[in-house]
């Protein structure tokens, strides 16, 4: 495989709640086999997904005995964590492993093609000046996009793929970028009509339900008198990552919308990745976005 194609970073292997104690997980990632499993202290692990012995697939028939992952052809046992072998069949060869961290309700893995070690640590999710946090993260899967992990992250800062895709005409971004961090502000002119079809993108509307005709009909007539604004900040930490903190103001109609986005793409190989997004508004409160100086 291809690893030029798989920039270091952390990346999203599963949701947590997907990951009991004592269950594996098999998961197509960076051109490879992966094997994701939870051991009986609790803690999540990624490996390869193949049993350095004799090759064997671990993610066909391994299983987890304690905190060990366990070969189901010839009962080799690995650390998960160091990748050595353990117990009486110890086998000198190591097993891969990924450093884990547990964040946002999700398992991350810290992949980099010369196997160093991470560079940074997941960044804490962004909460208000006063400390006040975001609500529970509601995360879903896209079905898998076919498109380059660069060209995926590249749309975050696209004001072509802000008009075209979501429908946002006249979005101006500005972006800078700070060792592994990047980070964009856009802003944009919103209609009611237009902020149904943005959501329309990752969340379709029904047209032909009578409660969507109904909210999309007061939409249009509201386009006729009230016009908002909206604006979003991006930061992308890696290529695993992004949080979008974004804010829709209608101040005719005294509206303000606040919503945080955490964007997490996983190469699966060259040309295909999948997608995970979680999405939460905030508890209580609001801060204004910032702006970037250029």
């Amino acid at each position: 495989h291809n690893d030029v194609s798989y920039p270091p970073s952390w990346y999203v292997i599963c949701v947590a709640h997907e990951l009991a104690i004592g269950q594996t997980r098999e998961v197509e990632a960076m051109g490879e086999t992966l094997v994701a499993y939870r051991g009986a202290d609790g803690r999540a692990r990624v490996t390869g997904g193949n049993c350095p012995h004799r090759g064997s697939q671990l993610f066909r028939g391994g299983h987890v005995e304690g905190n060990q992952l366990v070969c189901n052809a010839h009962g080799s046992r690995w650390n998960g964590e160091t990748g050595a072998g353990e117990g009486r069949r110890r086998c000198p060869a190591k097993l891969r492993t990924y450093p884990v961290r547990e964040r946002y309700g999700a398992v991350l893995f810290w992949y980099h093609p010369e196997q160093a070690p991470p560079s940074f640590e997941p960044p804490p999710l962004p909460t208000f000046a006063d400390g006040t946090p975001y609500d529970t993260l509601h995360w879903r899967s896209q079905e898998p996009y076919r498109t380059d992990l660069r060209y995926f992250l590249r749309d975050g800062i696209d004001d072509e793929h802000f008009e075209h895709t979501h429908r946002l005409p006249g979005a101006v971004t500005t972006a800078c970028q700070r060792g592994h961090v990047l980070d964009a502000y856009t802003r944009s002119p919103m209609a009611p009509s237009r902020m149904l079809a943005v959501a329309d993108v990752d969340v379709p509307i029904d047209p032909h339900t009578w409660g969507e005709r109904l909210v999309k009909g007061l939409a249009e007539r509201m386009d006729r008198w009230q016009h908002g604004q909206y604006e979003f900040s991006d930061v992308m930490h890696g290529a695993g990552i992004t949080f979008q903190e974004g804010v829709t103001r209608f101040p005719g109609a005294g509206i303000e919308m606040f919503y945080l986005l955490v964007s997490t793409p996983l190469p699966i190989r060259p040309g295909l990745i999948q997608a995970r997004f979680a999405v939460s508004q905030p508890v209580r409160g609001w801060r204004p976005l910032r702006r970037l100086h250029m």
